[in-house]
């Protein structure tokens, strides 16, 4: 189902899967962000029924701004703006589709990897009434802290755009209020995303005394090794149905509490 609201001027649009066959709900929703600068939201014409979806979840798409397949100026609305308007855009849509009936606003959780793991890690930390549980894999948590030549060419030089790298930057909001549960994941051998970015979102959440739960892989880079697939979807599965359940159907080797 093609799902859109209005942010501003500009219309935002995503792909929502209801299961099938689960009776009308409410259903638990999951939020599958990557949302990063020139790429591409969601395909339009190929969108298969996810094994989610077998499981009794909705799951929603978004194509954010910064993203492809719509017009110039959507794409460059993120320049200097990292992790503002494609997070904003991503909240505001993902709050719409929570008000539906079919869906419970108590549920609704977020996952990524990468940038999609930044966006994830700072939706739980600045909106935790729309997201209320995610997983963060190898976030960028502050853009001081990843290779320049990708940094620059979206948010301009730190000493130009300093008050952007602020707002954009994790760190900066481990202190706003409570948070939503969160489970971050990074590979200690990562050398795209470098494992110094976990360590220091770690530090502001223990600081803060703010509770969350963290997977470090020693040998892993940047990918979700086995064991991080299995646990990612152990802790979405655990808050989408917070109640021992039988998911052995489609994950047989997740065991619930």
């Amino acid at each position: 189902e093609l799902v859109s609201t209005m942010v501003g001027d500009e219309e935002i649009f995503g792909v929502l899967h209801l299961p099938v066959g689960q009776g009308a709900g409410p259903f638990p929703l999951l939020v599958d962000v990557y949302g990063g600068p020139h790429s591409q939201g969601f395909d339009p014409e190929f969108n298969p029924v996810r094994a989610e979806n077998l499981l009794g979840i909705a799951t929603l798409k978004i194509a954010s701004r910064g993203t492809t397949g719509q017009s110039k100026a959507f794409q460059n609305d993120v320049y200097g703006k990292l992790g503002q308007v494609d997070l904003g855009d991503q909240a505001a849509l993902s709050a719409a589709v929570a008000r539906r009936v079919d869906i419970d606003q108590k549920r609704v959780g977020i996952f990524g990897f990468s940038y999609g793991g930044y966006l994830s890690a700072l939706g739980l930390l600045k909106h935790p009434d729309v997201f209320r549980f995610g997983v963060s894999g190898a976030p960028v948590v502050d853009w001081r802290y990843y290779d320049t030549i990708y940094t620059e060419r979206y948010m301009g030089l730190l000493s130009e755009n300093e008050a952007g790298y602020d707002a954009g930057s994790c760190l900066t909001h481990v202190s706003d209020g409570d948070i939503g549960k969160m489970l971050l994941i990074h590979g200690a051998a990562d050398d795209n995303v470098h494992v110094a970015n976990a360590f220091a979102l770690m530090d502001r959440l223990h600081q803060e005394q703010q509770p969350f739960e963290v997977m470090i892989y020693p040998k892993a880079g940047h990918g979700l090794p086995r064991d991080g697939s299995r646990r990612s979807w152990g802790f979405l599965l655990r808050h989408c149905f917070p109640y021992k359940a039988d998911f052995s159907r489609v994950f047989p080797e997740i065991d619930l509490p």
